[in-house]
């Protein structure tokens, strides 16, 4: 594996399985981690853990100090998020008890400690391990704290001090570094241009996250708009993408809506043609009925063409990017 597991000091508890002391997931998959603030110490939770009066557990613990204690094996389902309530997590299914479909990692500390930096880098090195091992796709909502199942007496579980932004970017671009090293180079390159800051490359890009991307490429390449502003656009953006929108629409990259959705791989591809069109324009009157912008995207190595309807990565479309900036660049 790329990503081995950190060092464990083992601790076994009996509360884990479905009836207790069964082995395996009763057949369930597992499809996240379930991060925990644990409100004690090391002792108390290894003390709560390995009583079974508690009938509690958890598979993991990360202390202060980075040392990692396990309780119960990756394959047996723990007791720890499995009293839902109020849930919020987009993938909560009240016929499956959630215990049986995710990992849990609890903390050492309280809600108001700050995160240590050798608790951070465990958990980086713990969910690196975990997202390969288990083919957990490391980000949202494959990533979630326990006030998503239970929102009603867990609602500061892990807390919010819980480093969500930084932890997720870093075991992205771990991960895209090791797995995707095609990736991993179009994201330096990309930052170094300025097109992107490089973050979470391994989320879903929205709409106006790709209309911005493209239209800094374009900026960067000292191309001008071809229609005028529109004006005022897309008041449900946030302030730093309201422009962008309208910059979209004046390059004839997109038609400006729907902004905060996610965009699909053919809508990035598309806006990457169009930007190729501004950048090296066809003939005023091109064949009719010729290739699709899905096609030509091929055709351009833009991209492979393929999975038009699945969401683009923030990464994929970083990479569509890079190829036409490398491509047109003065040097």
């Amino acid at each position: 594996m790329l990503f081995p597991k950190p060092e464990t000091v083992w601790v076994p508890s009996g509360n884990y399985g479905y009836p207790q002391g069964r082995h395996g997931r009763n057949g369930r998959p597992i499809i996240g981690i379930c991060y925990h603030i644990a409100e004690g110490s090391r002792g108390s939770v290894e003390s709560w853990f390995r009583s079974r009066k508690s009938r509690a557990s958890s598979h993991f613990l990360i202390c202060r100090d980075g040392a990692l204690v396990q309780f119960v094996d990756e394959g047996d389902a723990a007791w720890t998020q499995g009293d839902a309530a109020a849930a919020t997590w987009p993938l909560y299914d009240p016929q499956v008890n959630p215990n049986l479909i995710l990992l849990s990692i609890e903390h050492e500390g309280y809600t108001q400690n700050p995160w240590t930096e050798e608790m951070f880098q465990a958990d980086v090195a713990l969910t690196l391990h975990l997202c390969e091992r288990f083919s957990i796709p490391p980000r949202r909502p494959y990533l979630l704290g326990h006030h998503e199942i239970n929102g009603k007496t867990r609602l500061f579980c892990p807390g919010d001090n819980f480093p969500w932004t930084r932890l997720i970017d870093a075991v992205q671009r771990a991960y895209t570094e090791a797995k995707s090293p095609w990736m991993h180079q179009a994201l330096q390159t990309g930052r170094e241009a300025g097109l992107t800051d490089g973050t979470r490359p391994l989320d879903y890009a929205l709409r106006g996250e790709a209309m911005a991307l493209f239209v800094r490429l374009l900026e960067t390449l000292g191309v001008a708009p071809a229609a005028p502003d529109p004006g005022p656009q897309a008041p449900e953006a946030p302030a730093w993408m309201q422009p962008v929108v309208r910059k979209a629409m004046q390059y004839r990259l997109s038609d400006g809506t729907r902004p905060l959705e996610q965009a699909t791989r053919g809508e990035a591809m598309t806006m990457a043609v169009r930007a190729l069109d501004l950048i090296a324009p066809l003939p005023d009157n091109p064949i009719p009925g010729g290739p699709s912008p899905i096609e030509r995207a091929k055709e351009e190595q833009i991209s492979d063409g393929s999975r038009p309807d699945d969401p683009v990565l923030r990464g994929e479309a970083v990479t569509m990017a890079v190829r036409l900036l490398q491509r047109f660049r003065p040097h």
